[in-house]
């Protein structure tokens, strides 16, 4: 196993990763509120924040707001457009086939 994907594997089996992923599967997040909802330490929260972004697993968006200073980054777990897209793309195929099955009893039927 190369060096990176060992990097990867040891990110991901990280119980800090695994609860992280799963407060970002819920919504969207900026750091502080990571850091609240899993308990991780600043500090470990923008490490995990930091290897996943390298990975393509998070991405960051700056957070809107009407205050002046530098704007929050909402964290958000980039894989759900795609999930989501694939999701989709799989449900259309079911209705397909579906719609095949159905047209293929209502023509054996329609036969005898």
């Amino acid at each position: 196993m190369n060096p990176q994907t060992q990097q990867l594997v040891a990110l991901l089996v990280d119980d800090v990763t695994g609860r992280l992923i799963t407060a970002l599967r819920r919504s969207p997040s900026t750091a502080p509120q990571l850091e609240k909802e899993t308990g991780a330490s600043q500090r470990t929260i923008a490490q995990t924040l930091e290897l996943l972004q390298a990975h393509g697993i998070v991405e960051p968006q700056q957070a809107q707001t009407g205050t002046p200073g530098r704007p929050s980054r909402i964290w958000r777990l980039a894989a759900d457009e795609e999930l989501a897209a694939f999701e989709r793309t799989c449900d259309e195929f079911k209705a397909l086939m579906l719609r095949k099955q159905l047209d293929d009893f209502t023509t054996t039927t329609a036969e005898e």
